[in-house]
């Protein structure tokens, strides 16, 4: 076992009695025509409010810092700690209005306020204040703005000075101060630097100025409207070195230094939608790649791309909880995984996550609203149709244009389905459609028409519930009923019609059919169970279905169904069945051997609702708690989530469909996520196990020895506590991604403890009246299936 950080403890009792702890931590985390996508908009809602000014940093440790106008938050991805301002400023401290907070690129902080408090916290916890050398020889002293660069850290003041702080020299110089305007200070908006001699202010008079460090120079940067009406400017530099310029109320520009070209950049309502003529801007953000990000006071959030300038806009909608909350965005911060930020008036945080570029995604719905999704088809003309459970039928068309049928389509009144379970395409490039309460539905593309099916013979109640659609190898149609299953022609000639109870068949409705490579027809039916076809090349209503005994249960206490829900095979035409239950099954075809996953380490928590084998054998399966890759001869599982790209954690049963081109598709919840296999990739994460609280007889440990706590809780590395202090406990956590905090723990008092200790719930280790001694203190994190060992930087 290697250690990832000591932490030594000693409790004294005189000069005999000693105690003797070492905290250690280790953590293992295991890795494992082309209709062109929507772009994920899926916000997540943060659960706590904050200010309309709050800005999001990140520590050494992966903690998020949030900032309000009365101290620091700090979460880990479970709880908050909080800071006062007061405790860093003095409690004397008052504060009613945006309180800037940076970090510099050597991890440092940055507090500066409008009363002229400039303030430095080290990652350790210790505070350099400037306030005092920064206002001598000023009347008063303002700081408007922060922004590091590179080794260096420029400020802006309400009376128009730029100050610089240089590592170097680890000073704070002013550096210029910009000319009056009507014999009054100019006021600095924001400041942002291009290259690491150009540096750019802007004011709240509407004036851009750029001052060159080599030559000391500054000077003015005329914008094209008329400078006589006030306005504030915002300013961030791209990272091709571009400046961009946003007006109150003249719109946005960008500006390129080398050539000294300034241009208009447009946004009208032909590329998103808005309430007025021009956005007016709250916020100008760029992220990590290169995009440039805009927040608007009405408009929402706006995008433009870092590489074809293509503007997305993200707005409040009525029906789509995953949307903005409302549409006046105040702030954009980005976290160390990419995570952006983005804070809304009344200080209502929401994140977007940084999502796999290359999974696409499909909301469902003409009107982008994320829908759940049962079922999807690429047809040959390059279309991709999605069935959904309640907002009829999608059709996504191959330029890009969404189609919805089933809903208040004049143009396709003949269409009535509006819960979708199942899509075809028969060898004429005919569309079928199972609905349920509706019936089954022909799409013929030559006429642009939608026909329903007669189905002779079976009840007008069964005939509306059309449960599931297979094309075989012949062309042949199978649908299936509550009364029985339907074999139709290319031609939706009825072939033939086997109810349940005769031929073979056991059972109340077919839920799957599945052929394998030698042409065996498979059908899975509830309470019935698994039949293979015994087809009458003669007479095919004369055929007969044989029982696949695949499974029995272990004990009368079993109340799982075991019934097939979904079936694949393998390159070896075995089959892998989903049960109804959600259990992952397998049956040799040749020998008919089973084998249940029920009880496997990484599938005993999982329900699986639908699986796809890619290309290279490896078996996809979604399931009602994200989406996994197993590779089975290896007998190895990855997973993803929606951090990771996805539509969301929670698929559907049956559906998952696998294109021509090998491209895979998985419904769910949210919306559909697409992707080849050989793209997707996971987030990796560099997570740090620490200690985040400490306490001693049930107080903070920061209140019993202090002295001992100075650097803060994660980065103490010894106490010495006395005797009568032998009642303690602590609270540690897995810090990766605060978005998906979902680690195992265990610990023990080495020394006392003789097992591990598995937590429930609570991330916390107590201990009472413990003798004096010497003790190690040690803690694991991981996965669920495995704990490990992990570097932790303090």
């Amino acid at each position: 076992m290697k250690n990832m950080s000591m932490f030594l403890m000693n409790w004294t009792q005189g000069l005999k009695d000693r105690f003797y702890v070492t905290l250690s931590f280790v953590v293992i985390f295991l890795c494992f025509p082309v209709v062109k996508g929507q772009e994920l908009q899926n916000f997540i809602h943060f659960e706590k409010t904050f200010h309309p000014s709050s800005t999001i940093e990140n520590d050494s440790l992966g903690n998020v810092l949030i900032s309000s106008t009365q101290g620091i938050y700090k979460y880990n991805g479970y709880d908050f700690d909080f800071k006062s301002f007061s405790t860093i400023f003095g409690y004397e401290f008052i504060n009613k209005r945006r309180v800037y907070f940076k970090k510099d690129t050597r991890n440092n902080y940055w507090l500066a306020t409008y009363n002229g408090e400039l303030t430095r916290m080290d990652r350790n916890g210790r505070y350099i204040h400037y306030k005092d050398s920064l206002s001598k020889g000023e009347k008063s002293f303002r700081i408007t703005s922060v922004v590091p660069y590179e080794d260096s850290v420029w400020f802006g003041s309400a009376e128009g000075s730029l100050y610089k702080f240089d590592y170097s020299s680890s000073q704070i110089y002013r550096i210029a101060t910009l000319p009056n305007v009507q014999n009054l200070p100019q006021i600095i908006n924001n400041i942002a630097a291009t290259d690491s001699n150009q540096i750019w202010i802007s004011t709240l008079g509407g004036k851009v100025y750029g001052y060159k460090q080599n030559i000391k120079q500054l000077q003015e940067l005329r914008m094209p409207f008329d400078d006589e009406i006030s306005h504030s400017l915002l300013l961030v530099a791209d990272k091709k070195g571009k400046l961009w310029i946003a007006s109150e109320l003249f719109g946005l520009y960008w500006y390129e230094p080398a050539s000294q070209r300034l241009e208009s950049f447009p946004i009208s309502d032909t590329q998103i939608k808005l309430s007025g003529r021009t956005p007016s801007f709250y916020v100008l953000y760029c992220d990590k790649s290169g995009n440039v990000w805009a927040g608007t006071d009405g408009e929402g959030l706006i995008k433009i791309n870092k590489d074809n300038h293509k503007i997305t806009q993200f707005r409040h909608q009525d029906n789509n909880r995953f949307s903005l909350t409302n549409n006046t965005v105040t702030n954009i911060s980005e976290d160390t995984h990419g995570n952006l930020w983005i804070v809304c008036k009344q200080g209502i945080t929401h994140i977007l996550p940084n999502y796999n570029s290359n999974i696409q995604y499909y909301t469902g719905s003409e009107d982008n609203v994320p829908s759940p999704v049962l079922c999807m088809l690429k047809t040959t003309d390059g279309s991709l149709w999605i069935g959904t459970d309640g907002k009829g039928l999608n059709r996504v068309l191959a330029n890009g244009r969404s189609i919805q049928y089933g809903t208040k389509n004049d143009d396709y009144s003949n269409f009535k389905g509006r819960y979708i379970q199942r899509i075809v395409e028969d060898s004429n490039k005919k569309v079928w459609i199972a609905t349920y309460k509706n019936g089954l539905f022909v799409y013929h593309p030559k006429l642009d028409k939608f026909k329903k099916v007669e189905i002779p013979g079976i009840s007008e109640k069964s005939s509306a519930d059309i449960r599931f659609l297979y094309r075989d190898t012949k062309n042949r149609i199978w649908a299936t009923t509550t009364e029985g299953i339907l074999l139709f022609d290319e031609y939706e000639k009825l072939l033939a019609h086997f109810n349940y109870g005769s031929h073979g068949l056991l059972g109340v409705i077919s839920e799957s059919i599945y052929e394998t490579r030698d042409g065996t027809i498979w059908i899975g039916v509830n309470r019935g169970g698994l039949f293979k076809m015994e087809e009458n090349n003669d007479i095919l209503q004369n055929s007969t279905f044989t029982k696949i005994e695949y499974y029995h249960k272990t004990h009368k206490e079993d109340t799982n169904n075991y019934d097939p829900a979904y079936m694949v095979s393998d390159k070896d035409d075995n089959l892998w069945i989903t049960s109804l239950s959600g259990t992952l099954m397998y049956l040799n075809t040749k020998d008919q051997s089973y084998k249940s996953f029920m009880n496997h380490s990484s599938f005993k928590d999982l329900t699986i609702t639908a699986m796809l084998f890619d290309g290279d054998d490896k078996l996809w399966l979604s399931s009602r708690n994200g989406l996994h890759h197993f590779d089975v001869q290896k007998d190895s599982l990855g997973s993803y989530f929606n951090i990771d790209g996805l539509q969301g954690n929670s698929f559907t049963r049956k559906g998952a469909f696998k294109a021509d081109n090998g491209m895979l598709y998985f419904g769910g919840d949210d919306g559909v996520s697409a992707f080849y296999p050989g793209s997707i990739k996971k987030n990796k994460l560099v997570p740090n196990l620490a200690i985040n609280k400490i306490e001693v007889l049930n107080k903070p440990a920061s209140d019993l020895i202090p002295d001992q706590i100075e650097k803060g809780v994660e980065y103490v590395e010894s106490l010495n506590l006395a005797y009568d202090q032998s009642s303690f406990s602590f609270q540690f956590a897995a810090i990766g991604d605060v978005l998906k905090p979902e680690y195992h723990y265990a610990y023990r008092l080495k020394g006392f403890d003789r097992e591990w200790i598995t937590p429930r719930g609570e991330r916390v280790a107590t201990y009472t009246n413990i003798p004096p001694g010497e003790y190690s203190f040690e803690v694991k994190a991981g996965t669920q299936k495995e704990f490990g060992i992990f570097p932790q930087n303090r």
